[in-house]
């Protein structure tokens, strides 16, 4: 495990320094995508549950407005067997702040699933986030962002097997969320 854990930080340092060597720092433009992963999640190993996600997309469609597509899969072998999924659809408004270095708003739509094959608990959950982000770029094509949010979240809770009226039941929750991301982006 260490060494995966080195292995990354080390592939992860040598992208950071080969943008940094990069003189020119581009605007993105119209048709510009970014892909980019939590590294907070990889290095820690901390965060299993589906209140942020794993995995980016971006895609700027005008100057001021990028369209987000986000997920998160988490399919733990562990002994209990839990199976975890979500997935966040929005869009964030980036506000130039210098050449360098912009701070965004946005909200996500977000859905999602959790079950265990030990027990027949199921959890379905919908909502909506609002967060605000800030995003420096190292390079042409790297970028480092972070964006702590707040989640409004309808869960349902099933099981099928229960005769206990509690083990179905619909519950809200509103809470931070996602308060250690670090993304690092990829955009072309």
């Amino acid at each position: 495990m260490r060494i995966i854990n080195l292995a990354i930080v080390s592939i992860l340092l040598l992208i950071a320094v080969d943008a940094l060597s990069q003189q020119n720092i581009i605007e993105p433009t119209t048709d510009r995508n970014e892909f980019g992963v939590d590294v907070s999640r990889i290095l820690t190993f901390l965060k299993q549950d589906t209140r942020g996600s794993a995995l980016y997309y971006r895609r700027t469609i005008i100057k001021n407005i990028r369209l987000r597509l986000s997920g998160d899969f988490g399919f733990y072998s562990a002994k209990n067997q839990i199976n975890n999924w979500a997935t966040f659809l929005g869009a964030d408004f980036p506000l130039k702040i210098t050449e360098n270095f912009r701070a965004y708003v946005g909200a996500d739509f977000s859905y999602g699933r959790r079950s265990s094959n030990m027990s027949e608990d199921k959890s379905n959950f919908s909502g909506a986030d609002l967060l605000v982000g800030a995003r420096f770029t190292l390079g042409k094509y790297l970028t480092i962002s972070s964006e702590p949010r707040v989640s409004f979240r309808k869960y349902s809770l099933r099981n099928s097997a229960s005769f206990d009226p509690n083990a179905n039941s619909d519950e809200w929750e509103v809470m931070p969320a996602t308060l250690g991301l670090l993304i690092v982006s990829f955009g072309f």
